[in-house]
């Protein structure tokens, strides 16, 4: 994420969630299919704790407390935008990305818009 959503707290993880959407559906429309008619889901597995260190880090966020309230506007802006603490591990996001719900076969996926 940008330093200019992450400092914005709340308001900045609603920003973020807008541009994804902008750009999946961008991309989606690059791609001659219509974004009109599609609802995007967007699942976001992390562990808060490392990545708030690391974007404080690498990132420039002012502080650790700042990812929370970030995190609760990404989550919180969009209905089907969910960004999951899965704590800490590099292991228990792969294990959450790698689970499979029953309805996901008809869903179109991509590590990377």
């Amino acid at each position: 994420f940008r330093a200019q959503f992450l400092n914005k707290n709340e308001e900045g993880g609603q920003e973020a969630a807008d541009e994804l959407l902008h750009q999946i559906k961008t991309h989606l429309e690059s791609l001659n299919m219509d974004t009109s008619s599609t609802d995007i889901l967007v699942r976001a597995y992390a562990s808060f704790r490392g990545l708030a260190r690391a974007c404080v880090i690498k990132a420039g966020m002012k502080e650790i407390a700042s990812f929370g309230r970030f995190a609760n506007g990404f989550d919180g802006r969009r209905a089907l935008f969910d960004f999951v603490d899965v704590g800490f591990g590099k292991e228990r996001a792969d294990h959450k990305i790698k689970g499979k719900t029953p309805h996901q076969d008809c869903w179109i996926f991509t590590d990377q818009v």
